[in-house]
């Protein structure tokens, strides 16, 4: 009756734009959520004792986000990061992509560009072919 497969991000990957660190430079990510049951399960993991303590203290600290960074800092090479394109090294020569070059770009990008490839990445919708949804109203989006 239903078929919603098309909605399903778990064998998609999405490309994210990095024009801050070059021309054309961008990011090919798979998704960071329980689609991509390796990168979620070793998450976990990680952060079982942190969110049991969170969870006690009903909040979360400036500690514990830095620490989440951390961590997906050595995550996303081995399981979110898939690929790139227009990434370039210091002397201007094209880097190759593998898991190492990966580990070595996540620990370096500055936080602020990194949580945008987290977010994106944490982002089912993102992963959607471009006609997965109704087309918008037109009118309605500019207020007519």
């Amino acid at each position: 009756m239903f078929d919603f497969s098309h909605l399903d991000p778990t064998q998609r990957t999405t490309w994210v734009e990095l024009p801050e660190i070059g021309p054309n430079a961008a990011v090919e990510i798979r998704p960071a959520t329980e689609s991509n049951p390796l990168y979620f399960s070793n998450m976990l993991k990680r952060a079982s004792g942190r969110a049991r303590r969170i969870a006690r203290m009903d909040r979360v600290s400036a500690e514990d986000s830095a620490q989440n960074r951390h961590e997906d800092r050595e995550l996303y090479p081995k399981f979110v990061l898939i690929g790139w394109r227009n990434i370039y090294d210091t002397a201007g020569a094209a880097v190759p992509f593998n898991t190492q070059n990966a580990h070595e770009l996540c620990a370096k990008l500055p936080d602020w560009i990194f949580d945008r490839i987290r977010m994106v990445a944490a982002s089912p919708e993102r992963f959607l072919p471009d006609d997965a949804g109704p087309e918008p109203d037109v009118k309605a989006l500019v207020g007519n």
